[in-house]
């Protein structure tokens, strides 16, 4: 997974259809990925997970934590799904000023007048 990520991969799927058992050790590598792709702003899908398999998450508590899909078509509209981030509360790149964007789109600091623009995600930019 190092080069995977290394690689500039953040968005993975996981093909479980072949996997008919999971050690603590496996639990353990699959949320270790979760997090590191979490921290670079990524995502990680478990696709065909048997129902033995899915009972161990479940009752580790891991199920609200990890994303699951029946089919790989599930797993890329889960990968590509954009969850609502706004109101966000950013601060001005140049002045360091908080600013409270409700949506996306360009818009002026009111402290320094620059210009920025923040996208859908709630990312900031110069403009």
């Amino acid at each position: 997974m190092d080069k995977v990520f290394d690689k500039g991969f953040r968005k993975i799927v996981f093909c479980c259809e072949q996997l008919y058992h999971l050690s603590g050790t496996g639990i353990g590598i699959v949320v270790d990925v979760y997090t590191r792709a979490k921290k670079l702003d990524g995502k990680i899908v478990l696709v065909n997970v048997h129902k033995k398999v899915l009972d161990v998450f479940q009752v580790l508590g891991f199920d609200t934590l990890l994303p699951f899909a029946n089919s790989i078509h599930e797993a890329m509209e889960e990968l590509n799904k954009v969850v609502t981030v706004f109101p966000k509360s950013v601060d001005c790149p140049i002045c360091r000023k908080k600013l409270k964007a409700s949506k996306e789109g360009k818009f002026r600091c009111p402290s320094c007048k620059t210009i920025l623009f923040i996208d859908k995600e709630a990312k900031l930019y110069l403009n």
